[in-house]
């Protein structure tokens, strides 16, 4: 089983690229009988470039535009519509190294039925192929903390299924990650411990990217506690600043999109990182 830190390393290297090279041929990029998702040239009124895409979704004579000013559309999982899944799920990326776009769900009901889900790092959303019943991840992204560069974001994957209709978390999958290892513990330390030599000498930090993304997959997981215990532990000795490090990882959790928009106030120990997101000190 993968562990926490092979979240951490993949993050510390995330560049999206977008797409690269000719641009998207117009026309269908999925096909089911009457039923469709086709790549457009973007409307008149907005972006004029030649290689702006938008998507459409089409069934019979009904069209539905989903969104435009994509450098590419592709079919991230397709199925059979159900309680359990859509008929098809879709990125617009916008390109850039935020990896900004949207994520569709597109059932071909009567009539045709959308759901999106919009931000940073869309491109970085996985789904299991070969599954009757969706299962999606897309990235908890925690940019910019103590004043990393954009590259150097920290991403904790969220698992994703579809339920009523709509993009839901699997609450069961999200609370079932692996433990913390003693080598995962090892690497908080040293990253802390050089942050901190950064920091006394006045040099330019390389910032805590595995730090946040362990902490955070652990908070996300429901083990608040263990997460706050694991910091104060690998915590630099004589070092400021422990208590406005949690409380602001906490308030950056908070803050993200996707914590009001899958309800993870639900997830165990969640009153913890909103009692400490309204705390002070802050970084």
């Amino acid at each position: 089983m993968r562990g926490v830190i092979g979240y951490a390393t993949a993050a510390a290297l995330l560049v999206p690229l977008g797409s690269v090279g000719a641009d998207q041929p117009l026309g269908d990029i999925w096909r089911r009988q009457s039923e469709a998702i086709v790549v457009t040239a973007c409307p008149a009124g907005g972006d004029s470039d030649s290689s702006c895409r938008g998507l459409v979704a089409r069934r019979g004579k009904q069209a539905v535009r989903l969104g435009a000013g994509y450098n590419v559309g592709k079919v991230l999982w397709s199925g059979k519509a159900s309680a359990a899944s859509p008929d098809v799920v879709l990125l617009g990326d916008s390109g850039g190294s935020g990896g900004a776009g949207d994520l569709f769900a597109v059932t071909f009901a009567d009539p045709i039925h959308v759901r999106r889900l919009q931000g940073e790092r869309m491109d970085w959303a996985r789904a299991q192929r070969a599954s009757n019943r969706l299962h999606l991840e897309v990235a908890f992204n925690i940019e910019y903390f103590n004043g990393v560069p954009h590259a150097g974001v920290s991403i904790v994957p969220l698992p994703i299924v579809w339920s009523h209709g709509d993009f839901a978390i699997d609450l069961a999958a999200l609370t079932k990650r692996p433990a913390i290892t003693a080598r995962e513990s090892r690497a908080i330390a040293r990253e802390l411990d050089a942050w901190a030599r950064a920091e006394r000498s006045g040099t330019m930090p390389n910032g805590t990217v595995s730090t946040v993304t362990i902490l955070a997959t652990l908070m996300l997981s429901g083990r608040t506690l263990e997460a706050r215990r694991l910091l104060h532990t690998a915590w630099p000795r004589q070092f400021h600043g422990e208590a406005a490090f949690w409380n602001s990882l906490c308030a950056a959790i908070v803050a993200h999109p996707w914590w009001t928009r899958f309800g993870l106030r639900r997830i165990p120990e969640a009153s913890r990182i909103v009692a400490a997101s309204r705390a002070e000190p802050r970084l």
